[in-house]
C-alpha cells in the first residue's frame, strides 16, 4: 500500500513550503498512515503555511482546484493572517492552527504540537522536580506567572532573553523530562505553545494559561475539547495548581499523557475519515491488537509486557496496538504505588518505542468490562487478543494474512493460537475432526492469543455477559461454546466457529512469561 499523498505548498517564493516547528506534530501523524493504492493523485492533504500568503489566495485556489479533492491545513499563522474564508473548492475539509473564536469556529482545529527536536530528547527519568519552565517574560501574562515561580522551592525557573535564546534543547528536556508540572504562560499573541505540547510528550503535566494578551479565552477547550490537564485564568492560583498536581504524582501525570497519546491517535484518525469520505478511498487496517493489563508481582518493572509487545511488534508491525489499564481490585490495593509507576514506565514506551494507545481505567472493569468500553475504538475487520503476559513466540511465524482472509470469509469467527507444540491428548475430545487447510476445529475456547472478527466480538459481549459482568472472558465463554456443541452438535459449533491455528509441525505460537506468579486468580468474586 502507497503512503498517503501529501504536499507542502506556497505560493511566495518568499516563504519556504516546509520544516516549521509547529509542522512537525502534522508530520509525524502523516507519515506511516496508509491507504488502498492509488493509481493516480486526483487529491491530496496539502500543508500550507498561512502566514504572509495572504496576496497569493487567488494562485493559492488555482492549485488547489487542480485536485479533485483536498484536506488543506493551514499553519504557522500565529496572527491569523491567511484569509482562510476565501479558500473556495467544491470538495474540501480544512484545519486552522491558532484559531481564533468567532472566526474559525467552522473550521477543525489544529494545535501547534511540540517542536522538531523535542522527541529525540525524551528521556525516562525520575521526576524530582516540581516544575519548571524556562522562556522570555515579554507580556503581562507571563510576568504574573513567574512573579508566583520566583522563590518557589523544588523547581527551576530560566528567564530567557528571548525566543529560542535559552537552553538548548538537550539541557531544556532534560529539565523537562524531571518535571511534574510545566507551567505554560500565553505569548503575546496566542494562548497556544510548543511548551504545552513538550511537556505532555515527557510526562509532564502543563499548566494551560486560559487567557492571551490579544483576546483569547477559554482557550484549551475551544481548541482541544475537553482537557485533563489545568486552565488557568488567574496567576495568584498557580503555586496552588502546581501543589495540588505535585500530591497527585504519578497518578495525575499518567492521565495527561495517556489523553495525549490518544488526543494524537484521534486527530490521526479524524484526518484519515476526512481523506476517505472526500476520496472514496478505503484506509486498510486488517488487525487490531488488544492487550489487557492489570496489577501483577512484578510491577513497577514492564520486562513482562515488553516481551508481549516486542512479539506482537515483530509480526505486526504496522497494526494498532491498545493497550487497557485495568483499574485497581479492592484485593490488591497494596499494589497502587508500584502499578501506577507500571503504568508511567509503560506510557513512555507506548510513546516513543512501542506506537500504542493506552487506556487508563480508573475503577476495576475486568476484561469483559474494559473490551466493552473499547469496542467502538476498533475499526479493523479483527482483533488479536493477547494478554499482558502471553507473548507470541518468536521462533515461527504466524500467517496473519491468511487467518484474516479466512475470518473475512466467514470460515472462521475465532482462530486461537496455541501455548503447545500439539493437541495433548486430554484436550482430544475437544477437537472436531482432523486438521483442513492448517486449521483445526474446536469447541475449546481459550483467551490465550486469538485473532476474532470484530463483529463476533461485539455479538458476544452482548449475548454471553450481563450488563454488569466483571469477569474474565475464558471464564464464561469455554462453557458456552462446549456445551451449544454438546447440546447441538456441528451446528451449535457453527454458531461459534472457533478453530486452532494447525500448520505443519510444530503449532506453538503462544506462551506465557506467568505474570500472575503462582498467586491467587480473584476468580470467586467474578460477576457474569
Amino acid at each position: 500500500m502507497n503512503k498517503i499523498p501529501f504536499r507542502w505548498l506556497s505560493m511566495s517564493p518568499d516563504i519556504p513550503e516546509k520544516n516549521y516547528w509547529d509542522q512537525t506534530l502534522i508530520a509525524d501523524i502523516l507519515k506511516d498512515i496508509r491507504f488502498t493504492p492509488w493509481t493516480d493523485e486526483k487529491g491530496s492533504v496539502v500543508i500550507l503555511p498561512g502566514a504572509y500568503q495572504a496576496e497569493y489566495i487567488q494562485e493559492i485556489n488555482t492549485e488547489l482546484n487542480k485536485l479533485e479533492w483536498a484536506v488543506l491545513l493551514i499553519t504557522s499563522d500565529e496572527e491569523s493572517k491567511f484569509p482562510v474564508e476565501e479558500i473556495k473548492h467544491p470538495n474540501i475539509r480544512i484545519y486552522v492552527q491558532y484559531p481564533k473564536r468567532g472566526r474559525h469556529d467552522t473550521y477543525e482545529k489544529l494545535p501547534i504540537g511540540y517542536t522538531a527536536t523535542t522527541r529525540q530528547y525524551l528521556e525516562f527519568v525520575d521526576k524530582d522536580l516540581d516544575f519548571f519552565f524556562s522562556g522570555q517574560v515579554t507580556n503581562k501574562r507571563r510576568e504574573a506567572c513567574v512573579k508566583q515561580l520566583e522563590g518557589m522551592p523544588n523547581g527551576l525557573l530560566n528567564k530567557t532573553a528571548g525566543f529560542s535564546q535559552g537552553l538548548e534543547t538537550s539541557e531544556y528536556m532534560g529539565y523537562m523530562n524531571r518535571a511534574k508540572t510545566a507551567p505554560a504562560p500565553a505569548g503575546p499573541v496566542s494562548a497556544d505553545s510548543f511548551r504545552m505540547y513538550e511537556a505532555m510528550e515527557a510526562g509532564a503535566i502543563p499548566i494551560g494559561d486560559n487567557i492571551s494578551d490579544a483576546g483569547d479565552k477559554d482557550f484549551w477547550n475551544y481548541l482541544l475539547g475537553a482537557v485533563p490537564f489545568p486552565e488557568l485564568n488567574e496567576y495568584k492560583n498557580l503555586r496552588l495548581y502546581i501543589s495540588w498536581n505535585v500530591e497527585l504524582y504519578p497518578f495525575q501525570n499518567n492521565r495527561v499523557q495517556a489523553w495525549w497519546i490518544k488526543y494524537k491517535r484521534d486527530l490521526k484518525e479524524k484526518i484519515i475519515n476526512h481523506v476517505s469520505e472526500l476520496s472514496g478511498r478505503e484506509y486498510k487496517k486488517p488487525i487490531t491488537v488488544i492487550v489487557p493489563v492489570s496489577p501483577i508481582k512484578s510491577h513497577p518493572d514492564t520486562r513482562i509486557l515488553d516481551e508481549t509487545i516486542i512479539s506482537i511488534r515483530r509480526q505486526l508491525p504496522d497494526a494498532e496496538i491498545i493497550i487497557t489499564f485495568d483499574g485497581v481490585r479492592a484485593e490488591e490495593e497494596h499494589r497502587r504505588t508500584d502499578y501506577e509507576m507500571f503504568i508511567r514506565k509503560a506510557l513512555f514506551k507506548c510513546n516513543t518505542e512501542w506506537n500504542a494507545l493506552p487506556i487508563i481505567f480508573e475503577q476495576h472493569h475486568h476484561q469483559v468490562g474494559m473490551m466493552r468500553a473499547i469496542i467502538d475504538y476498533i475499526k479493523s475487520p479483527t482483533i488479536l487478543y493477547v494478554e499482558q503476559d502471553t507473548p507470541l513466540t518468536v521462533v515461527s511465524d504466524i500467517d496473519f494474512s491468511s487467518c484474516v482472509d479466512n475470518i473475512l470469509l466467514g470460515t472462521a469467527n475465532v482462530i486461537r493460537f496455541h501455548f503447545e507444540a500439539f493437541i495433548p491428548k486430554e484436550h482430544a475430545h475437544m477437537m472436531i475432526g482432523l486438521p483442513e487447510n492448517g486449521l483445526q476445529k474446536t469447541v475449546q475456547w481459550s483467551s490465550r492469543p486469538h485473532l476474532a472478527s470484530t463483529i463476533f466480538y461485539k455479538k458476544i459481549l452482548s449475548l454471553c455477559f450481563s450488563a454488569g459482568a466483571n469477569c474474565f472472558i475464558e471464564d464464561v465463554l469455554h462453557g458456552k461454546l462446549h456445551n451449544d456443541y454438546i447440546e447441538h452438535g456441528i451446528s451449535g459449533w457453527n454458531q461459534w466457529r472457533v478453530y486452532i491455528y494447525h500448520p505443519n509441525g510444530s503449532i506453538k505460537r503462544s506462551t506465557t512469561t506467568d505474570g500472575r506468579e503462582g498467586e491467587k486468580k480473584f476468580d470467586d468474586a467474578q460477576v457474569f
